[in-house]
C-alpha cells in the first residue's frame, strides 16, 4: 500500500513522505515519531501538495546542446525546460511522459 504524508518543521520546511508499507498503523507511527524528534508537525492532506509539482526530471551528459535542442523540437517532445549546466543537460517535463522521453533519450 502507497501512502503519502506532509508535513511542516518550525523552520517553515514543507515534507511530502511517500512511502510503500503492508502495514500501515506501524507506518503512521513511526512517521508520527520521526517528526515529533525533530520538533515537526503532521499535516492534514492537502496542506503541503498544492505547493509542489510532479515532474520528471533527467540529468545526462550530452555533447552538443544545440543539437539534443533540435532533437527534441523534431520529436516534439513535452518538455517543460531544457537547461545547459557545468556538469550536463538537465531535462523536465511532465510527470506522465517519463515513460516517452526515456525512450527517445536512449
Amino acid at each position: 500500500l502507497q501512502c503519502i504524508y506532509e508535513g511542516f518543521s518550525k523552520e517553515g520546511s514543507l515534507f511530502l513522505v511517500q512511502t510503500l508499507t503492508s502495514n500501515v498503523n506501524r507506518t503512521i507511527a513511526n512517521i508520527k515519531s520521526i517528526f515529533k524528534k525533530n520538533d515537526s508537525k503532521l499535516g492534514v492532506l492537502g496542506s503541503v501538495s498544492y505547493q509542489f509539482k510532479e515532474v520528471a526530471s533527467f540529468i545526462f551528459r550530452y555533447e552538443n546542446f544545440e543539437r539534443l535542442f533540435n532533437y527534441v523540437l523534431e520529436k516534439d517532445l513535452n518538455i517543460l525546460n531544457l537547461e545547459e549546466e557545468p556538469d550536463g543537460v538537465h531535462l523536465t517535463a511532465p510527470f506522465q511522459d517519463y515513460n516517452h522521453i526515456k525512450q527517445h533519450l536512449t
